[in-house]
């Protein structure tokens, strides 16, 4: 049997550090709780054997299907990804726009009453936040992009401490800039999507198509200093 060799996130096992060379994985990546699900064949010694594949989480955002979910997870709670990048915004942002979020690297968190959010940034934005904007005085330059993820919040059940980690997915809201795209607004164009756990659908959360000027950017002109981000890149 031929098999592609996939990295699994996990170290590999005792049998598997035993006959190195016998193992062989075959499938596909996904994201979950714990980083990239294992194959879904294992060959030892020439013969395919089955394993179980770790059920992605909704503790982040993309799941490996509709029928990959946790034990006791309603089906509900995942994400048709291949719907999500159809949709648009009543402005004309389209989700398309910021396709591969799931990986991108991490600003900062938040916390509110109701939810948990973190908040990404595509590597345009990643390298300017680095390089000292808007602290410096710099603006972000055109191409950068932001996005929140937000949850519902549960206690940890298996934590020895009290601690809140994500439960549903609530919505995916962000923020690109392009200057000749979005003038009247500094150059930032605003979108909301608010995730629906009966249907596993995104929706936009607005109908108005000036809601980016009138609601989201007339919130942001608070921070104009900052380039009218609220996100600060705290010391890692």
């Amino acid at each position: 049997m031929e098999a592609t060799y996939v990295p699994p996130f996990d170290s590999p096992s005792a049998e598997e550090q035993k006959h190195p060379g016998d193992f062989n994985h075959r499938g596909a990546h996904c994201l979950g709780q714990r980083g990239y699900c294992r194959a879904d064949v294992l060959n030892v010694h020439g013969e395919g054997v089955a394993i179980a594949e770790p059920m992605c989480s909704m503790s982040m955002v993309r799941t490996c299907g509709p029928e990959n979910r946790q034990p006791g997870e309603p089906p509900g709670q995942q994400v048709h990804q291949d719907d999500r990048y159809t949709l648009k915004g009543p402005n004309g942002v389209e989700f398309s726009d910021i396709r591969g979020y799931e990986t991108w690297p991490a600003v900062n968190v938040s916390q509110v009453e109701d939810g948990l959010k973190v908040i990404v940034a595509n590597p345009t934005m990643i390298e300017a936040y680095q390089a000292g904007v808007p602290g410096n005085g710099k603006p972000f330059p055109d191409g950068s992009k932001i996005v929140k993820i937000e949850w519902s919040q549960k206690e940890d059940p298996e934590s020895p401490y009290p601690v809140k980690v994500p439960n549903i997915l609530k919505r995916v809201g962000f923020i690109e800039k392009d200057s000749k795209r979005f003038p009247e607004t500094n150059g930032w164009g605003y979108a909301q999507f608010t995730y629906d756990p009966a249907t596993a659908m995104f929706m936009p959360e607005e109908t108005d198509p000036a809601f980016g000027k009138e609601l989201c950017h007339a919130c942001h002109v608070a921070v104009a200093a900052k380039d009218y981000i609220f996100t600060a890149y705290p010391l890692r």
